[in-house]
């Protein structure tokens, strides 16, 4: 690792580029077919399954705080879970660890694997068919008990799946594919009687305006349709008296240096 900065973006990315008007913005890359990859490899791990998904890049920047950092894949997938793993412990204990929103499961089962976690029924929903497939294969394979189901965050409740009163749920790069997000998205969350929610995501309203970094993380959101509410509706909810907001803080680390995550964190009342 490395202490990078805004200005080596180019060299990793094309969007600076984009972003400036200077090349088109991309057509949507096809994703790599994970759970076919994995089903045509027995005996893989989620390393496996985490390096299919990185590609072939061989280093990349993340953000980690204020600071721009040249990373390989891997130490990017480790510095993102230890930093996800690191909003989640001050909210410990609970009833269950329950992960909302997209993905294959790279991050519980991240998770599950650390001592703070160990102990704990794991759940994993996600909008996809094949994502809670691909995840409770590789659990098996990792000897980790974890149920799956679907999710959607404008359903009320978001996932069919069954969670014990008193849980931990969170989303991680999950909320922010919602443009713009509803009432249903809270109270959807409400539904399951959690003990906490936490939200490891891009913050819109957290991107700073007076840094240029700040800038390019808001028109990089604005050019893909991401997320611009996620901390006015949380606000206006707490206002209304239907939670409580117990953390709020800034962008902390993305492995996308344009994309960073910032954590919220709340307690349902009403």
């Amino acid at each position: 690792m490395k202490i990078s900065t805004v200005d080596e973006l180019p060299k990793f990315s094309d969007w600076p580029a984009i972003l400036l008007g200077i090349r088109p913005q991309p057509t949507i890359e096809q994703s790599p077919n994970l759970l076919e990859k994995f089903k045509q490899n027995p005996g893989s791990r989620l390393e496996d399954v985490d390096r299919w998904a990185a590609g072939a890049a061989t280093n990349t920047l993340a953000s980690v705080d204020q600071h721009i950092v040249e990373m390989t894949p891997e130490e990017s997938h480790e510095a993102y879970i230890a930093f996800i793993e690191s909003a989640l412990v001050p909210r410990l204990p609970a009833t269950a660890l329950v992960e909302i929103g997209r993905g294959y499961g790279s991050v519980i089962l991240g998770l599950a694997r650390k001592a703070a976690f160990q102990d704990i029924p794991y759940f994993v929903a996600d909008s996809t068919p094949t994502a809670p497939e691909l995840a409770g294969l590789i659990a098996k394979e990792e000897g980790i008990r974890l149920t799956t189901g679907s999710a959607n965050l404008s359903s009320h409740p978001v996932t069919d799946l069954e969670i014990p009163d008193g849980a931990l749920v969170y989303t991680a790069y999950a909320a922010h594919h919602v443009e713009t997000l509803s009432d249903e998205f809270i109270e959807g969350i409400k539904a399951l009687k959690p003990e906490t929610v936490v939200h490891i995501e891009p913050v819109y309203e957290h991107c700073d305006p007076s840094t240029l970094l700040g800038l390019l993380r808001q028109r990089y959101i604005e050019a893909c349709q991401y997320n611009r509410n996620l901390s006015t509706i949380l606000h206006h909810h707490e206002r209304l008296g239907s939670l409580e907001i117990i953390q709020e803080s800034r962008p902390g680390f993305g492995p996308n240096p344009l994309l960073a995550a910032s954590v919220i964190a709340w307690k349902p009342r009403g």
